[in-house]
């Protein structure tokens, strides 16, 4: 198990498995403190935006903004939403990166710092074959109902990113609940699918279809991981 003072060991088997299906999903990743410590930043940072995708614009919405807006201009701003989503664009979920997470920095510090370890580095590198990988993004995430991710890949030419991660700190996830990392074929065909358990560690390269499947209005709690790509250009 990883934490800041345990970086991950090589593991053949890993590799094996990451180069040929192009995507690992590691349980009960980091040691118990570790992710309990995770988790608990996660759930109490204050700072999460409304990140949504509509008519190829990129929204980002403080939950001040959002109260501001009138009843009329929210429900506009969830048709063109659920319209888009529709016909396979877009997304809508509560994010936060290191620079907008103001006083409450320390969890996404530490789990920034125990990203770009050297030798968290080489074991992205070892495992995936990405050798020109320097460096490795983060945001925070918080699905809540109603929220989702529709089908993607995470290719960026400018960044440069070579493998995905999500970091998952739900404590007690029920798959009915969604929120799965899906993953598809690139035709659009369903393939395998993780459910957001607590402690786990997904990877996959970035040319992956993928997505993060709609949150029930029965979900009792909030989907949280740390997310980002290691990537091949510095931060």
């Amino acid at each position: 198990m990883f934490n800041q003072n345990n970086p991950p060991v090589h593991d053949g088997r890993h590799t094996a498995l990451f180069q040929s299906a192009g995507h690992i999903n590691i349980p009960q990743a980091f040691d118990t403190d570790f992710a309990q410590a995770m988790a608990t930043g996660l759930e109490s940072h204050r700072h999460y935006k409304m990140a949504a995708f509509i008519n190829n614009q990129v929204l980002n919405l403080s939950a001040s903004q959002w109260q501001a807006l009138s009843s009329q201009q929210r429900s506009e701003i969830q048709k063109l939403m659920h319209n888009n989503a529709a016909q396979g664009i877009g997304y809508c979920y509560g994010r936060s990166t290191l620079a907008d997470a103001g006083a409450q920095t320390a969890v996404f510090k530490q789990f920034s710092e125990w990203l770009n370890g050297p030798q968290v580095l080489d074991w992205v590198k070892q495992l995936s074959g990405h050798t020109d990988i320097c460096a490795a993004s983060l945001q925070a995430s918080c699905f809540e109902p109603g929220h989702f991710l529709t089908r993607h890949n995470d290719v960026h030419a400018t960044e440069e990113r070579r493998v995905a991660y999500v970091a998952n700190f739900s404590r007690a996830w029920h798959p009915d609940w969604g929120g799965l990392l899906q993953f598809y074929s690139n035709h659009g065909q369903p393939q395998e699918s993780w459910a957001p358990f607590f402690n786990s560690l997904n990877l996959f390269d970035v040319t992956r279809v993928h997505s993060v499947t709609y949150v029930t209005p029965f979900a009792q709690q909030s989907r949280y991981a740390f997310s980002g790509w290691f990537r091949a250009t510095a931060l």
